[in-house]
Parts: structure tokens; C-alpha cells; sequence
């Protein structure tokens, strides 16, 4: 099934000073041996050299595609599988292969056709199953996402990445203790698999087993790599043990929402007479400073001295409380608004007329991957809300998504001031000036409730672990109301309940 006209001339032997001459048995031989190594740029160019001898040799074409893949070479490597299957095309693993590489290239539709196709000619072919549960699921088909990924693990009990993928369909429908034993099952296969524990991690955080959860959450340092470039290297990890006349740096290694909610916990280490530092994101300084916990807030990457300091995740600060259900240092308010800025805000805003209330409807695009995917609702999906009168609407959308509200039908109903908004402490002055917020799982809400203000978080389908399950409130935030998601997508009835509450002003406070 190529996909344009196949340029059948063979590629040129590349030049191999000092290794004599080789057939192209030999060549592919090679190959063979340098993909099993991970030498993948050699051992395309080995088969190249195989390929420029004997064309012919569609294992040889499937081979150098998968090689290809593993280089994210997609474009390369659909060609390299196209020309397998002009030589043979009922071969599946082709068929499979060629769908990998057309993913890899945003090509679904085709990529999904690939794979229906490889199940045709071999229905007890696990990974074709397993593929198309993964488009399933990113297409928000989670019903025949598990159906795809249990039929993978049928035909292939020991298939690591299908009970992972498993486990994350799950968790994405709300099937916690099943997601949880699908983690197990992978893991009990795997031995080692970081992206699989994290996985674990969040599951058993969402289902409130925070005692198993925390553990497991320290594997996030080996599944995402990119967080190790936030470790101060220069420094050792605190062990938890005495401090000895040296500084505790907190590193909050993740998203602004993150470190709202965890720097929380420097106020326990306060009580143990431990007066950190924390490593943050810049446009959170000048907030996080106002909780008064620190000893000093300053940015990311700034290097101190290894004889004074130890470093330590903000984020496993509960693992070393031991946080559970019952424990969970829950103020309800730990950030201050600065009152000049909140001054400066109130006359931005004008005259009070009836209830302020702000809105935000988009998260970072960035990180909405995985679990997050889907947590952002179009801002025309606030318009019922929007409608209610004596209501003064604040945008809170700045950024990624801000753009939405100028096709939005209430535009001119909304005060948008976002582009005065300096820092995230200039947010917190403008959300204190507010009677309520309404935002999806974004920083703003994290924002809010840190400030105790009323916030109404919009909830998807698959929410974060850290709004546990079912639960109208959050134990982390008391002035915090959630609404979730019932189907995937639709935001009308979360809108719809909302306005009602509004409308009676039902603040639960």
C-alpha cells in the first residue's frame, strides 16, 4: 500500500575505508549486528550498502525501516517498509512498521488503516492490536482503546507496553483498581520500567493510597529525564537526617501549579525549625516570597556553595512527611496578595456592579499530554455562564489561548487586562479583587485556592491524581469546588451546573 510512486533505484554502497570488500549477505549481517548494539545510523548505512548489492531482499528493506524508526526518521523509514511491501505485500510486520513510521509523521488516519490492515491478514497479531489501541485512546475512544489493548494481551500475555498502555485507557475511564493492576502486571513483566511506575504512581495517588503513591512518584526522576537539568548538581541530596549548620534548597522541578501547591509544605519544615531556600520558576518569585517561609526565593540554576547546602525535590516533601488522606497540611490561605498591587487592580477594574468573577479556559499546551490531555475547554464553552447578568466576567487567560476570546460571542461582556499582568503575583493581586474564579486545572486555580479565594475548577474525564476521585471538594484547597466531566469533550453539562450554582449563588461557604 505505498503511498506515491517507489524510485526503484538502489541506494549507493557507502564507503567502508579498510573493511575489504563485503557481500551483501555479509553487509546485512552487519546491520543486523549494529541494530542489536543501538548503532542505528551504522546499521542503516550497512543495509544501504546490502541494499545497493541486492535490492531485492525485502527482510532486508523491513530491517532498515525499523532502523529508521528508531531514528525518528519517519519519512526515511515509510519509503524503506514501502519497498519491503512491493516485494512482498501480505508481509504484516511491514504493514505494522510502515503504520509506526506514518504515525510518527502525525499521519493517523493512514497509519490506523495500516494497522487494520496487518489484522486483517493476521488477527492474532498482538501489536497491531496494541497500536490501534493507542490511536483509539489519543482520539478519545477509550471504550475501543481497552477492547484493542485487551485483545493484545490476550494473544500475548508477557506484552509489557500493551498492559501499560492497558492501564492508561483505564485510568482514563475511571478504572482505577483495574488501571492499578494492569501497572502491576507490566511492571511484574518488566522488572524496570520508570514510565510504567510513574504511571503506577499517579493511579495510586488518584485512588487516595497515598502511602503506596508517594514511593512510587520518586520514579518520576528516572521517566523523565529532562528533570535531572534542574538538579544542582553541585550539591548533595538531603538524606532527611540533621542539616548541620547547612541551607535546604527546594527545587520546584515542575509546573507553576506544581510549586503553588507544594511550597506548602516548607511551613511543616518551618515547625521542625528548617528555614529553606527555594529554586523556582522565575514569574513565581515575588509570589512565593510572600508566604514567608523562605529564607530566600530565587530562580532556577543558581549556583551555591556545596559546603552550605543540601537540595531536595519540592515535590517529595509529602514522601518525607509521610502525607496521607488525613494529613494533608490544608490552609486556607498560604499565599498574600501584595495590597499596593491589589490596590493598583482595584482601580484598573472600576466600579464594583454586582459579582466579579474570573475565567480562565486553557492550560499550557505544552505540558497537555498524557493524563492532561483534554483538560482546556474552548472558551465558547463558558458562554452559558457568560449570560448571567449582574456578573462583572474578569479574563484570567493569559497566553496560550487568550486569543480565543476575541471569536468568543461574549467578547465585550469580558474586562481583559491580561496584558498588564507582569508576574504571577500581579495575577494573585487581580484574582483578590474577585468574588470567584472559574478555570479548568490550570495554575490559576492552583492560584486561587493558595490565596483561599472561591474557585470553581472544570474537571475532564481523565483529571489529574491530584483531585483524587468523585470528590466536590479538594482536601488541598477548602475554598475549592470541583465539577467534573461526565463524557469526554463535553463541557455543556459542567457549564450547565455551574451557571446553576451561580445563579443561586450556591458558594458553599
Amino acid at each position: 500500500m505505498p503511498s506515491g510512486p517507489i524510485d526503484s533505484r538502489p541506494p549507493a554502497a557507502p564507503s567502508r575505508p579498510g573493511l575489504g570488500t563485503l557481500s551483501a549477505v555479509e553487509w546485512a549481517s552487519r546491520a543486523r549486528t549494529l541494530a542489536d548494539l543501538q548503532r542505528l545510523t551504522e546499521a542503516v548505512d550497512a543495509y544501504d550498502a546490502a541494499l545497493a548489492l541486492s535490492p531485492v531482499e525485502g527482510d532486508w528493506w523491513h530491517r532498515r525501516g525499523t532502523a529508521l524508526v528508531g531514528l525518528r526518521r519517519y519519512a526515511a523509514a515509510v519509503e524503506s517498509y514501502e519497498r519491503a511491501l512491493a516485494l512482498c505485500p501480505t508481509n504484516v510486520l511491514s504493514i505494522n512498521g510502515r503504520g509506526v513510521a506514518l504515525e510518527g509523521l502525525a499521519r493517523t488516519a493512514e497509519a490506523a488503516d495500516c494497522y487494520r490492515r496487518a489484522l486483517e491478514l493476521q488477527p492474532h497479531y498482538a501489536t497491531p492490536h496494541s497500536n490501534l489501541g493507542r490511536l483509539r485512546r489519543d482520539s478519545g475512544d477509550l471504550e475501543g482503546a481497552i477492547a484493542s489493548f485487551r485483545s493484545a494481551v490476550r494473544l500475548q500475555p508477557n506484552f509489557v507496553m500493551a498492559h501499560n498502555n492497558l492501564g492508561c485507557a483505564l485510568y482514563d475511564s475511571g478504572q482505577m483498581q483495574a488501571s492499578i493492576a494492569s501497572f502491576r502486571r507490566a511492571l511484574e513483566l518488566a522488572g524496570t520500567f520508570p514510565e510504567c511506575e510513574l504511571n503506577l504512581a499517579t493511579a495510586l495517588l488518584k485512588s487516595g493510597d497515598f502511602a503506596g503513591g508517594w514511593p512510587a512518584f520518586e520514579s518520576r526522576w528516572r521517566a523523565r529525564p529532562n528533570l535531572s537539568s534542574l538538579v544542582p548538581v553541585e550539591l548533595d541530596r538531603w538524606s532527611g537526617a540533621s542539616l548541620e549548620g547547612r541551607t535546604l534548597v527546594l527545587v520546584a522541578e515542575q509546573g507553576y501549579g506544581d510549586a503553588i501547591q507544594f511550597c506548602r509544605y516548607a511551613a511543616l519544615l518551618n515547625r521542625a525549625g528548617i528555614r529553606p531556600v527555594l529554586q523556582a520558576h522565575p514569574e513565581l518569585i515575588v509570589l512565593l516570597e510572600s508566604t514567608g517561609y523562605f529564607a530566600r526565593v530565587c530562580t532556577q540554576h543558581v549556583r551555591l556553595a556545596a559546603a552550605d547546602h543540601v537540595w531536595y525535590p519540592l515535590m517529595s516533601l509529602p514522601l518525607h512527611f509521610g502525607t496521607d488522606a488525613a494529613s494533608i497540611p490544608s490552609f486556607r490561605s498560604y499565599l498574600r496578595a501584595s495590597p499596593e498591587r491589589v490596590a493598583r487592580w482595584r482601580e484598573r477594574l472600576g466600579p464594583r456592579e454586582g459579582l466579579r468573577v474570573g475565567i480562565a479556559w486553557q492550560g499550557n499546551p505544552t505540558t497537555e499530554i498524557a493524563s492532561l490531555r483534554g483538560r482546556s475547554m474552548p472558551a465558547q464553552a463558558l458562554a452559558p455562564l457568560v449570560r448571567i447578568p449582574g456578573v462583572t466576567w474578569v479574563s484570567l487567560q493569559k497566553g496560550a489561548g487568550a486569543e480565543q476570546l476575541e471569536a468568543a460571542e461574549f467578547r465585550g461582556r469580558v474586562i481583559d487586562r491580561t496584558a498588564e499582568l507582569e508576574d504571577f503575583a500581579d495575577t494573585a493581586a487581580l484574582v483578590a479583587n474577585l468574588d470567584l474564579v472559574v478555570t479548568v486545572d490550570t495554575a490559576v486555580a492552583h492560584l486561587a485556592g493558595a490565596l483561599g479565594r472561591r474557585v470553581w475548577v472544570a474537571l475532564h474525564t481523565a483529571s489529574d491524581w491530584r483531585w483524587l476521585e468523585s470528590r466536590r471538594d479538594s482536601p488541598w484547597y477548602p475554598t475549592m469546588r470541583l465539577y467534573r466531566q461526565a463524557t469526554a469533550g463535553d463541557w455543556e453539562p459542567v457549564a450547565s451546573c455551574m451557571r446553576a450554582d451561580l445563579d443561586a449563588r450556591k458558594f458553599g461557604d
